[in-house]
């Protein structure tokens, strides 16, 4: 009787705690409240009431980006690309300085930038990598890294996916690939990017769904 009453408690808890979270910490705490009722009905409720507090840690600030598609989806089941994929992704465009890449990548926190030409088409990427070997490039004959436009150090090939694609189909190709993200694409215009930590949430939400079920 008392490890029901103590059950019946911590499941309070964990419920005032998922109502008072918003936006970016609502979905983390939907996440870590799956795991608190799963260890619950395991019997290790300690564990399951000690999880809850950690959505409103500031370990989640500094360590879990901010995306504006959580607060959009996050009372869905997601299963198209367009119910996860981030619609105002950075650019950059090919003319850019190779410095001005730099910038957004490490200001940021990205990994790439997707590179557009005439007309807001993408025409390439530009990598943590590709930005390394440029620079590189540029010391090695005694040139100078701001002379460089991101056109120069880009990689032309574009990984895209279309925003009526399932989340299943993209996540297969992202793990074939080894990409982590994709540009969005319709008509050959950029409509958003998804990324494998945007996969990974959607992933999460239809398993959350289907233990809640």
């Amino acid at each position: 009787v008392a490890q029901d009453q103590y059950e019946n408690s911590a499941n309070r808890r964990i419920g005032n705690t998922e109502k008072a979270c918003s936006g970016r910490h609502l979905v983390l705490f939907q996440l870590l409240s799956v795991v608190s009722r799963a260890l619950l009905k395991t019997r290790k409720a300690i564990c399951a009431v000690a999880l809850a507090p950690l959505a409103y840690s500031k370990f989640y600030d500094d360590f879990v980006p901010y995306h504006p598609v959580y607060e959009e989806q996050s009372m869905t089941t997601p299963t198209s690309i367009r119910d996860c994929m981030h619609r105002n992704p950075l650019t950059i465009d090919r003319s850019a300085p190779l410095v001005k890449a730099i910038e957004l990548l490490v200001e940021f926190r990205l990994t790439g930038l997707t590179v557009i030409g005439h007309d807001a088409v993408p025409c390439g990427k530009i990598t943590e990598l590709d930005c390394i070997r440029a620079v590189l490039t540029a010391i090695y004959n005694d040139g100078s890294p701001e002379n460089i436009q991101v056109e120069q150090a880009m990689t032309e090939h574009i990984d895209a996916c279309s925003p009526d694609e399932t989340i299943v189909e993209v996540a297969q190709r992202m793990i074939d690939s080894k990409q982590r993200r994709n540009a969005v694409t319709h008509q050959g215009k950029l409509v958003g990017q998804v990324s494998s930590s945007n996969i990974l949430w959607a992933l999460m939400e239809h398993a959350r769904k289907k233990l809640d079920a």
